[in-house]
């Protein structure tokens, strides 16, 4: 009767240690007042392929996510995991927690068992304190296609708002205090999609980075604004 006990037990550590397996990460966060940066949410699930997926999440006092001009919320799904069956529906609460869910209409799972399951958009208010804080994923729900449920632990993850960087001159892209010819390399970098630095590129504030930037930049060197 020992041994049979001992099998059970160790056959129900095997589950409980898979099902801790599978979670939802977030790596660190860092977001200056009246900033946005993109933020990925990745779901590890080298056990189980699942059909839905839900869970909620707050977030530090003064950053949240971004909306559209429409008042949508900006999260997208990663098209390398979801098909055409798959929807993504993000809706915000009253009490201001975010409430995800992802479902397949075909009873579908989710391509791939490893990786980036969407991507949002932050922001932070002109007021945000600078500090350190935690955003907090809870009330994780996945069903594989079995229907078998799994309630994976509560994650956290660091967001640091950072204090808000002097503003340099007009034009100053790369932010080393003058308006020049690095400033149109920069601007040509962002375009080419190789913008590591976080440099805003757009200089005439049209909502976009592109070669009116630059010719922005040019005018501003020969004496303009």
């Amino acid at each position: 009767m020992k041994t049979l006990r001992n099998i059970a037990l160790c056959a129900l550590l095997a589950v409980a240690g898979n099902a801790l397996a599978d979670e939802l990460r977030i790596q660190p966060i860092t977001i200056q007042p009246e900033g946005q940066t993109d933020v990925a949410v990745e779901l590890e699930n080298p056990d189980r392929a699942y059909i839905m997926t839900e869970f909620y999440m707050s977030l530090p006092t003064g950053v949240s996510i971004a909306k559209d001009e429409d008042g949508e919320l900006l999260c997208e799904p990663n098209s390398e995991r979801f098909d055409r069956t798959h929807s993504l529906v993000v809706e915000q609460g009253s009490d201001g927690t975010y409430h995800f869910l992802i479902y397949s209409s075909k009873n579908k799972p989710l391509k791939g068992s490893s990786g980036g399951l969407l991507t949002m958009t932050l922001k932070a208010d002109a007021n945000a304190t600078p500090g350190q804080y935690e955003g907090r994923i809870f009330g994780q729900v996945f069903s594989d296609e079995d229907r078998t449920e799994y309630n994976p632990a509560n994650v956290t993850f660091a967001v640091t708002v950072k204090e808000a960087e002097p503003q340099g001159p007009k034009g100053d892209v790369n932010q080393d205090g003058a308006v020049d010819i690095a400033d149109v390399v920069a601007v040509y970098n962002i375009m080419a999609g190789n913008n590591t630095n976080g440099y805003n590129g757009d200089v005439n504030e049209d909502g976009a980075t592109d070669i009116a930037d630059v010719v922005a930049i040019y005018n501003i060197m020969a004496g303009g604004k």
